[in-house]
């Protein structure tokens, strides 16, 4: 994205290695395997999100906010965050791509005491650097206010 980086078939950002292929509209092609790089790879983050009396969160927000490349010449891949739903478990499963660092954040609104009255509630952000899958993550919703966002030392 921001270095408007261009990918060719079969799965290289070199024109010189390129393969030249022709699809007519609408034609399907047998056999053609259209592979991505490296840096297309995904991984899958999975855990569970627990309001802060330890009770499952359903039905918050998940997200991978502030995508950075782990690589010093590296772009990012994506510019706008992923996120998913828990379910009544508060369990979520999330995907990103490997290489690239991120802050998972979870977000939600409490039910207040009055009728009609929530209480918007996130987790810390923390910081991962997708490498592999991740399993058995877990987030606490315990901080007031709708998120966290961007940490200034990313």
């Amino acid at each position: 994205y921001n270095k408007k980086k261009t990918y060719y078939y079969p799965g290289t950002f070199e024109r010189e290695k390129a393969s030249t292929i022709r699809l007519g509209l609408g034609e399907r092609v047998e056999a053609l395997e259209f592979r991505l790089p490296d840096e297309y790879r995904v991984s899958t983050v999975e855990g569970q999100v627990t309001w802060a009396d330890r009770t499952p969160a359903a039905d918050v927000e998940v997200v991978l906010i502030c995508p950075r490349s782990t690589k010093p010449d590296g772009f990012i891949v994506e510019f706008m965050p992923t996120s998913t739903k828990t379910d009544e478990q508060g369990r979520f499963s999330i995907e990103g791509f490997a290489g690239e660092t991120y802050w998972l954040e979870a977000r939600g609104a409490k039910p207040g005491k009055k009728e009609g009255e929530q209480t918007e509630m996130h987790s810390p952000s923390r910081k991962l650097q997708l490498e592999s899958d991740l399993k058995n993550v877990k987030l606490k919703l315990a901080q007031p206010g709708y998120g966290g966002g961007c940490p200034d030392n990313q």
